[in-house]
């Protein structure tokens, strides 16, 4: 889970719940340059506490990440990403999937070169 502000501590709650059930997902790390934060979060949620994906990339050496979620402000998405997608790692991405269009079409262009998933997290919702 990479950003742990209210809309990422959600997902890492509903991760954690998820592999409580028996879904095979595992939260195996939180990230957010507040470590406080971080640290809190994953204390929280009975994971690691990293400052920056370069650090949850080590996790990839062990073949254990295969997909994260991003849920920081919405400028760093296409960095994020980026970082992810290039080491293998499949990603879903808080709305809005990225600042620009120019950079929305960036991410799925690098996803179908690195072929790698990429998905805007879209939240059910009942009409």
């Amino acid at each position: 889970m990479v950003g742990v502000g209210v809309f990422g501590r959600n997902h890492a709650r509903v991760y954690k719940e998820l592999e409580q059930q028996g879904e095979p997902v595992r939260l195996l790390g939180v990230v957010d340059p507040n470590a406080a934060r971080a640290d809190a979060v994953a204390r929280e949620f009975g994971c690691e506490a990293f400052g920056s994906v370069d650090q949850m990339l080590t996790l990839t050496r062990q073949r254990e990440l295969q997909a994260a979620s991003i849920a920081a402000p919405t400028v760093h998405h296409l960095e994020l990403a980026r970082e992810l997608m290039q080491a293998g790692i499949d990603v879903l991405i808080e709305k809005p999937l990225a600042a620009t269009l120019a950079e929305a079409e960036e991410l799925v262009a690098l996803a179908a070169l690195w072929n790698v998933s990429i998905q805007p997290y879209a939240p059910p919702f009942r009409c």
